[in-house]
């Protein structure tokens, strides 16, 4: 509701910044519509009004196309590949779910089509990120040395968790149940393996 909030100094913002507000606009519109959700979707004109209903800034199609993207075709691949990184911190884990079925349906293309790539790019720095994550830290003495198995089980770690997260969506099954024998799973590698 544009009304909700006062009116805006007319201010000209920075293409760096311009860009980062499209983008999270973007992501923001491409995340209300799910799974659903196609290239043509994520429009200039579905972005400008989420950002003014939202957050009460008006953008229009002069101060983005050709300034910061040469196509629509262009910003959209920005912001599916935006959209591919998972925010931990703004995300709520309820909505990995979300996310774990939006990158599937948009990376599920060919190989080499232009929106799987850009979903898969972003995944992949996600997945390099939360295996970073639950990676012990280097040098650490609680650690035993042999990065290849905590690199392992980082992988490890994640993967599971991303595949208790599809099995419950799909089968109803309760992930609490699901997470604790996988967790133990892990536990039980992690003893074998010395740690």
């Amino acid at each position: 509701m544009a009304d909700d909030f006062p009116p805006a100094k007319k201010t000209r913002r920075s293409r760096a910044e311009l860009e980062e507000l499209m983008i999270e606009g973007g992501t923001e519109v491409l995340r209300e519509l799910g799974v659903e959700t196609q290239l043509s979707s994520v429009s200039y004109a579905k972005v400008f009004e989420h950002l003014e209903r939202t957050r009460g800034v008006r953008v229009t199609y002069g101060s983005v196309h050709e300034r910061i993207w040469n196509s629509l075709q262009e910003y959209q691949l920005s912001v599916i590949e935006r959209a591919g990184v998972w925010d931990h911190a703004a995300i709520t884990d309820e909505g990995w779910v979300d996310w774990l079925q939006t990158m599937v349906a948009l990376s599920s293309g060919g190989a080499d089509e232009p929106v799987g790539e850009a979903a898969r790019a972003g995944a992949q720095s996600t997945y390099r990120n939360r295996t970073a994550a639950h990676t012990p830290p280097a040098g650490d003495p609680a650690v035993p040395t042999g990065a290849d198995a905590d690199d392992v089980a980082a992988t490890l770690a994640v993967a599971v968790a991303d595949g208790l997260q599809l099995r419950s969506f799909l089968t109803g099954d309760d992930s609490a149940a699901l997470t604790e024998l996988a967790q133990t799973i892990i536990r039980d590698w992690a003893d074998t393996q010395g740690r």
